[in-house]
């Protein structure tokens, strides 16, 4: 169980990271928009967060790289869609409990940000302001 708590931890806090870095340094949905060019080589939400630490040893590699991508757009998802205290509760499980928070598999949660985030109009990307967290 251990190792699994240090792994989504790890997807978890870097992921996060991204999303307050797009919010208070970028101003632009440059998670989203990255993701969407390379929609044919992402990796599953549910293989992160088992993985992740694994994956990212070698940070000359497309995982290592996509794994902060992933993370932060992943997250924001939830944040507008659920509410702000969702992502507050999901801390304080320190990222390991998203069936507790949502309700839902973090399969399902994936499936939902992937219809978000590759939906046919760019009028669903989030750009969240610092004023709203």
């Amino acid at each position: 169980m251990q190792s699994h708590i240090v792994h989504t931890v790890v997807f978890f806090v870097e992921g996060f990271a991204e999303m307050m870095a797009e919010r208070f340094y970028h101003g632009e949905p440059w998670l989203d928009n990255g993701l969407r060019i390379y929609n044919d080589s992402l990796i599953s939400i549910p293989f992160l967060v088992q993985n992740d630490t694994d994956i990212g040893e070698d940070s000359s590699s497309f995982a290592y790289w996509i794994v902060y991508l992933e993370g932060g757009s992943f997250l924001k998802f939830p944040d507008k869609k659920y509410g702000r205290e969702s992502i507050q509760a999901l801390h304080q499980s320190i990222g390991t409990d998203y069936h507790k928070v949502f309700g839902k598999s973090l399969a399902t949660l994936e499936a939902e940000w992937l219809e978000y985030l590759f939906s046919s109009t760019d009028q669903d990307t989030v750009i969240l302001k610092r004023d709203e967290f």
